[in-house]
């Protein structure tokens, strides 16, 4: 697998910069607001209950060569993803358009950029039974053995006993359980600003018809280091994963989960939190025909459903 990405202080400094600008009105004009008399972190105001499935989580790489299952991931949120050894993301040749494919963003640019396999993944509900099994809907059931063994049953009437690798959680506090959650999209706004700092588009998304043409339904991170966007059927549309890079001004970068991936294939993210509410910023740049070089700014705001 893939590892995330090495540290590009340049790309986080730009990242932060564009960041800085878009929002210093909006932090200024919040500087007296009530959450944060207390001392509170202006980034992170209000309550929101862990994920209701945070002991249950859990993620194992399958190292048995006879079954083209690659990883089994139980999610803080309630969920299980199935991956293939086969689902991977190939290139076309096509270069990546960095702004068609933000960590929420449909990836229209998929067509000529990159190209995911939606059937080699599974994806939906788990119920824990006893015995350490979880029934996972629609799929079939893992038995925990030991942190080095599963019982795999599929619904086809295989069962596979395998080895196993238990991917290491990452540590339990505050902020990453806050970040932990399935973000489902309630609004989506990109600005177009150009070399002068003046923005010179801006489109807003709210309603379901307009984000399914932009945006997937939700993105749902993880305690181990990955994260899904979940399509507006209930399927998984791409994958990858995530690392805190600076958790002061709560700026995480994402890559997708891909062998040929380059490190531009991915970005930053600065979250946001207020009670059950995330608002996730991202921004890259482009050269368009009509403004010549731009800064695109991404600005998703988001509610946590599990």
């Amino acid at each position: 697998m893939k590892k995330l990405f090495t540290k590009n202080s340049l790309a986080k400094l730009l990242f932060i910069n564009a960041i800085a600008a878009i929002l210093s009105f909006g932090f200024s004009a919040c500087s007296n607001n009530e959450d944060e008399d207390d001392g509170d972190n202006p980034l992170m105001s209000g309550q929101l209950n862990d994920a209701p499935y945070k002991n249950e989580a859990v993620k194992y790489y399958i190292l048995n060569n006879d079954t083209d299952i690659e990883s089994i991931e139980l999610t803080a949120s309630g969920n299980y993803i199935v991956l293939y050894a086969d689902d991977q993301v190939s290139n076309s040749g096509t270069s990546f358009i960095a702004k068609k494919t933000g960590i929420f963003h449909t990836n229209t640019a998929q067509i000529n950029s990159r190209s995911f396999n939606q059937e080699l993944s599974r994806y939906g509900d788990f119920i824990k039974k006893e015995d350490n099994t979880y029934e996972l809907t629609n799929f079939g059931s893992i038995k925990i053995i030991s942190d080095n063994q599963l019982e795999i049953k599929i619904n086809d009437g295989e069962t596979i006993i395998s080895e196993v690798r238990k991917e290491t959680a990452i540590t339990e506090n505050t902020l990453n359980n806050r970040l932990n959650h399935t973000w489902k999209v309630s609004s989506a706004t990109i600005q177009y600003i150009n070399a002068d700092g003046k923005i010179v588009k801006t489109d807003h998304f709210t309603t379901p018809s307009e984000l399914q043409e932009e945006t997937v339904q939700a993105v749902l991170v993880t305690n181990h280091g990955s994260f899904y966007q979940i399509e507006w059927d209930n399927s998984i549309a791409d994958y990858g994963l995530w690392q805190w890079s600076d958790t002061d001004n709560q700026i995480f970068k994402y890559t997708w989960t891909d062998e040929d991936a380059t490190e531009e294939e991915g970005g930053f993210v600065q979250v946001t939190f207020k009670d059950d509410t995330a608002t996730f910023h991202e921004s890259s740049t482009e050269y368009l025909d009509e403004y010549g070089k731009v800064t695109i700014s991404s600005t998703i705001t988001a509610k946590a459903i599990n």
